[in-house]
């Protein structure tokens, strides 16, 4: 684990204070934020092998369980959370929208750094991003009864770009070039760097909301992370599934796609309702290098001791 990937936490830290102290560097870089998210999703595919998404496939029943729960558990626990803080209407919003955002780049990011179940926490960001066009509409849709409209593909089409094209190329370049183990560790740092950028953009974009989020709004997505994190652990441990896919679980139901929900809130429901995704773009890549540095640390204890 090197310099950056043991203190990203802090690194992120600084870089949200930096961008909110001069947003005119960062705000011109918006346009390449789906180019920046494409090139994390390159270096992932790269780490991938095709036999690792027949593991996955292996899983059977056991998918479709974790798949279901993966697109409905959080935005229920938002809303819950939500009206137990007693969130104003818009803001209530903006959680769920949190809430029934699809896995996001980041959390295979976070399943590699840790070394997790890179192809399982893949395949259901994968999934969930291709059924977000109909399930988001319809979670909003169940809690609030407003319908919404979304391009569906342009959404697709983006997903594509971000996901799918990506990784499949990853994967070429690494089946036809015999990457090997040390040019793989060194590009590993690429996406962190990828990531810390993508959040300075969005806090400089959102500046002004970050300053004066309410506490309770705070207090509601941390508590929604938390609960995502035990809950996507706990489900790998019910289902018998080995460690690495618990820790993969544990990245993919608590690591979203935000930037789908900031967009998704600016366009329907306002600045007020994108004020939770924001928060919870910085805070997922704080908490999420945590728990990496934790998880790495506890293996390196375990193999020094055996």
């Amino acid at each position: 684990m090197n310099f950056i990937q043991k203190y990203f936490a802090i690194i992120v830290i600084l870089g949200v204070l930096l961008a909110i102290s001069v947003p005119y560097i960062f705000i011109p870089l918006k346009p390449y934020i789906t180019y920046l998210l494409a090139t994390i999703m390159l270096v992932i595919g790269l780490h991938l092998q095709p036999k690792d998404f027949v593991k996955v496939a292996n899983l059977k029943g056991k998918l479709l369980v974790i798949l279901f729960l993966k697109l409905t558990v959080t935005s229920i626990a938002a809303f819950i959370i939500g009206k137990l803080f007693g969130l104003s209407l818009t803001a209530l919003i903006g959680l769920v929208i949190v809430g029934a955002c699809p896995g996001g780049t980041a959390s295979g990011v976070m399943a590699l750094l840790a070394r997790a179940n890179i192809s399982l926490t893949v395949s259901l960001t994968f999934l969930t991003t291709l059924l977000a066009p109909i399930v988001m509409p319809l979670i909003i849709y169940f809690f609030f009864a407003k319908s919404i409209e979304l391009d569906w593909f342009g959404m697709f089409e983006t997903m594509a770009i971000i996901v799918i094209l990506p990784i499949v190329l990853g994967i070429l370049i690494s089946k036809f070039t015999k990457l090997n183990d040390s040019t793989l560790k060194k590009i590993s740092s690429i996406p962190i760097l990828l990531i810390m950028l993508i959040v300075m953009v969005v806090t400089a974009l959102n500046k002004d909301a970050i300053i004066l989020v309410p506490l309770d709004i705070i207090l509601s997505v941390i508590i929604l992370s938390i609960f995502a994190n035990v809950f996507g652990y706990l489900i790998g441990k019910v289902l018998g599934l080995d460690f690495d896919s618990r820790l993969a679980l544990l990245f993919e139901f608590s690591i979203l796609d935000v930037g789908l929900g900031i967009v998704i809130a600016l366009t329907f429901f306002g600045n007020q309702a994108a004020i939770a995704a924001t928060f919870y773009a910085i805070w997922q890549n704080i908490i999420g290098p945590i728990i990496v540095n934790f998880v790495n640390i506890c293996r390196s204890t375990k193999l020094k001791s055996s």
